[in-house]
């Protein structure tokens, strides 16, 4: 899953940023930027799976890797959350005033993207990499080494998950949940419209192939987000009620939780080229899959030219 995420996200940023035409749709330039968090969300997953099986044991790695990771996974949470988020509000938008689309422009939507990078960063990234600390078997372990919250710092990470997990992962999943039963009530009136027109216009057409490819993107968010939101949020109410799950429980939880966001972030490249018969025929061309042109090309001019000879 890491390496076959890694190539995709990598192919999928390189197709769209390469293609003049697909670089005019402000969309492309958000999907752009989600495979940007998902490829930096799948680097650092080794250190998120051994960060939680030797964490709190035997936590061999460097004290910057311990702060690193814990920031990373949050950050790249919330900004995936948030862009899935964005996407269904445009989209909302979009459907109740169609005319007011065309005032979502790639320079408002490149205004979006900083937003999103900056307002998670400021409330995941730097503060994921304040809290943690590197404790020695002396201080808090009674094996080797801990990658736990500073002692010092207990206090502020409460604040972060009893109030930063509601607004950057708990609200906006929520609202991305009701978007999504709002958005599929429509697709589904508007795929009854084309069957009764016996085809329907290009403009209909063209605007339900967007909410295809939206309605494929939130269907994999859902796999890989909703049992994570289900763990984080059971952990939360636990704290509160001050009982633990037991240490077999909770890494079991969290690594069914990992493991599904890993293949949403398998699924997400996958699905934009489902969703879009523009990315996908711009990514077939990239990996150079069936008709090969340049070669034609090179074939036809060699033809000519030979023609050409036998005439002179």
């Amino acid at each position: 899953m890491f390496i076959f995420s890694m190539v995709a996200n990598i192919v999928t940023i390189t197709v769209i940023a390469k293609s003049p035409k697909l670089m005019l749709s402000p969309f492309n330039h958000m999907i752009i930027s989600l495979c940007v968090s998902n490829l930096l969300s799948t680097i650092y997953s080794p250190f998120v799976v051994y960060w939680k099986t030797f964490g709190l044991f035997e936590y061999l790695l460097p004290e910057i890797f311990c702060k690193s990771t814990f920031a990373i996974e949050y950050w790249t949470n919330s900004m995936t959350i948030q862009h899935i988020l964005c996407f269904l509000a445009i989209r909302t938008v979009a459907i109740k005033y169609p005319h007011k689309l065309n005032k979502f422009t790639i320079q408002r939507a490149k205004m979006l993207i900083c937003f999103i990078w900056f307002e998670t960063a400021l409330g995941n990234l730097i503060l994921g990499m304040w809290l943690p600390h590197v404790y020695l078997s002396s201080e808090l372990s009674l094996t080797r080494r801990t990658c736990a919250v500073h002692r010092s710092r207990w206090k502020y990470a409460g604040l972060f998950f009893y109030i930063g997990n509601p607004i950057f992962l708990f609200i906006p999943t929520f609202l991305i949940v009701i978007l999504t039963v709002f958005l599929i009530g429509v697709f589904t009136k508007r795929m009854e419209s084309i069957r009764e027109k016996k085809g329907g216009n290009a403009n209909l057409k063209s605007e339900n192939a967007a909410l295809i490819q939206l309605t494929l993107i939130v269907l994999c968010f859902m796999i890989g987000y909703l049992p994570d939101f289900g763990n984080r949020f059971t952990h939360l109410i636990y704290n509160l009620l001050k009982k633990r799950f037991d240490a077999r429980s909770s890494w079991l939880s969290g690594m069914l939780a990992h493991i599904l966001l890993r293949i949403s972030e398998c699924l997400n490249p996958v699905l934009y080229n489902l969703g879009s018969s523009q990315i996908r025929e711009a990514t077939m061309k990239f990996l150079r899959i069936g008709r090969n042109e340049p070669r034609e090309n090179t074939i036809q001019l060699r033809a000519a030219k030979e023609s050409t000879e036998q005439i002179n």
